[in-house]
């Protein structure tokens, strides 16, 4: 599996960066190259399984809790994203605000980033003993 390759953590921050490019190039070429929104959708749709894969493989205890949760936290923090991209459609248009959708995906590289070292140290232990 590709995934196991390269490390779950990696693959998503990998997954992200590529959607970002993909994305904001897409946004910014328009006419003929906005497929390429589109084409960044297939590197969106690794990241959320990959991260609920990756909370089993770090907990070992209260998996399905800290799945709940963490699936409870980002459906929240999506249906916030999506008022304030709506918000933003209605007050400076859809084209500009649609420019927040790949800060939100530096933003979570940036937070997995973060969650890579952390979770390092820890599947390092565990391959040791």
């Amino acid at each position: 599996m590709v995934v196991e390759k390269f490390g779950y953590v990696n693959t998503i921050i990998k997954s992200l960066l590529i959607a970002s490019v993909l994305y904001l190039a897409g946004l910014i070429l328009g006419g003929k190259y906005i497929y390429l929104v589109s084409v960044s959708g297939a590197f969106f749709a690794i990241t959320y399984p990959t991260t609920i894969l990756t909370v089993s493989k770090v907990f070992k205890e209260k998996t399905s809790f800290l799945t709940g949760i963490i699936v409870t936290v980002s459906t929240a923090i999506y249906m916030v994203m999506n008022v304030v991209i709506g918000k933003l459609n209605d007050t400076i248009g859809y084209e500009t605000a649609f420019y927040i959708i790949p800060l939100c995906l530096l933003i979570s590289i940036l937070f997995m980033s973060v969650i890579h070292v952390k979770t390092k140290h820890i599947l390092v232990r565990r391959s040791e003993k």
